[in-house]
């Protein structure tokens, strides 16, 4: 049993360690954002997201992450990914890895 419980905790460590942190920085008024966002609509699927319109704090995150204010951008694993067709084909590449939607949709900051 001792040996059990070693792997279990072996395969969660690396399971949580494997885990990839995803953050969409976005504007509800631009149209690069809203082909993104329509694209996680259309596979049903969710990610964290950071509305920067109308928040500095939001905003200033952004450019410390990525060097400039540009939405969209996908932050994974602390890394900027910009530009609206890169994002989907990130997405596209990634879809298992991504959370299912929620009955009332995403969440979002």
């Amino acid at each position: 049993m001792h040996k059990l419980a070693t792997t279990l905790l072996s395969f969660l460590l690396t399971a949580h360690a494997s885990a990839t942190t995803l953050e969409l920085y976005y504007s509800p008024y631009c149209p690069y954002c809203n082909r993104v966002t329509s694209y996680l609509s259309s596979i049903r699927k969710c990610v964290p997201m950071k509305n920067v319109a109308g928040n500095a704090q939001v905003r200033e995150e952004l450019i410390r992450i990525g060097g400039k204010a540009q939405v969209p951008c996908l932050v994974i694993d602390g890394k900027a990914l910009y530009e609206s067709e890169e994002i989907i084909k990130w997405f596209s590449a990634h879809k298992d890895e991504l959370e299912n939607m929620g009955p009332t949709g995403c969440r979002t900051q």
